[in-house]
């Protein structure tokens, strides 16, 4: 109903005329709002669904379709459950990076932990070290058999993934601690206390 045009007599001067019956649309209306993204959005209700879900650890596809079968008049799509997730991240973080988030919650759960930078200027960590005081409890249990497992390329940042893990009697398994590394030298190892002497490193948080 409305057409803009820019008047070409003087620079930067806009002229609004309304068109009356002078004009017709170009396409049909749209029957089905499913295309609009201010329709499709996530309603409160859902986001509430996308919040308690996302806090049970469920996984985006079920999130979905628990907003459908809860909401069958809605029509989000999984981009809008995947920008609402990173919102909520977003919002938890305060303004920490991945990294600083990591060690903040680490912190706040009492996890024994240390970090270490590359040098005494640089701030970019190259050794990250995290264990819950639970399992060093079992771990003072069961102290006999250790086990070091290290994966690959499985983060961003391209580092070594190290696994510490203890076995119980019973042939059970339980995560001890586990590391972020830069390599996997001995010097990446001994900082970390994951040496034949893991245990009484482990002990000495006590």
């Amino acid at each position: 109903m409305i057409k803009c045009e820019q008047q070409r007599v003087e620079e930067n001067n806009w002229v609004i005329e309304l068109l009356h019956d002078r004009g017709t649309h170009n396409h049909t209306l749209i029957v089905y709002p499913e295309g609009h993204r201010g329709v499709s959005g996530l309603s409160q209700g859902a986001k509430e669904v996308v919040r308690e879900m996302n806090d049970a650890q469920a996984k985006p596809k079920n999130i979905m379709v628990a907003i459908k079968n809860k909401f069958p008049d809605e029509h989000p799509n999984m981009r809008h459950i995947y920008n609402f997730k990173e919102k909520m991240r977003r919002e938890g973080s305060e303004g920490r990076n991945v990294v600083e988030q990591m060690l903040h919650l680490a912190r706040e759960h009492d996890y024994i932990n240390w970090v270490s930078c590359s040098d005494r200027t640089s701030k970019v960590i190259s050794r990250a070290f995290l264990g819950h005081p639970a399992m060093v409890e079992v771990l003072r249990t069961y102290p006999l058999v250790i086990g070091l497992y290290s994966t690959y390329k499985t983060n961003r940042y391209g580092f070594p993934f190290l696994e510490i893990v203890g076995v119980t009697p019973t042939n059970q398994n339980f995560l001890i601690a586990y590391a972020f590394m830069k390599d996997e030298t001995a010097a990446s190892y001994r900082p970390l206390g994951v040496t034949e002497v893991v245990a009484i490193k482990l002990y000495t948080y006590f």
